[in-house]
């Protein structure tokens, strides 16, 4: 599916397939050698069917990532972080992903 601007601000980030209804991120920055360490729960909701969950995440590296508490597969896709759902999500549905990260952003 081609990535459909929904905001001519930030039209290269974000995603019409599905909505972030939750964030809980915990960040470690170590200013000194400019590395930074994360996690990210994401609560996420279908808003079509989904294999696969897009994400901006530029410069750092996914360590580890669940959904629904499965390890997933994580690619990379042009400048984007492409993360496997375990199934097929149905649009409406719920999900939630957690992500560990990190690297020395740019």
């Amino acid at each position: 599916m081609p990535h459909r601007i929904l905001d001519e601000y930030t039209k290269h980030y974000g995603s019409g397939s599905y909505t972030v209804e939750h964030y809980d991120v915990n960040l470690v920055v170590k200013l000194a050698s400019n590395h930074l360490d994360g996690r990210a729960t994401l609560r996420i909701r279908a808003l079509e069917d989904l294999n696969e969950i897009e994400l901006n995440l530029n410069g750092l590296k996914i360590v580890k990532a669940t959904c629904q508490g499965r390890k997933v597969s994580v690619s990379k896709k042009h400048h984007r972080v492409v993360v496997a759902t375990p199934s097929r999500v149905k649009a409406g549905d719920q999900i939630e992903l957690q992500l560990r990260y990190g690297g020395n952003p740019a």
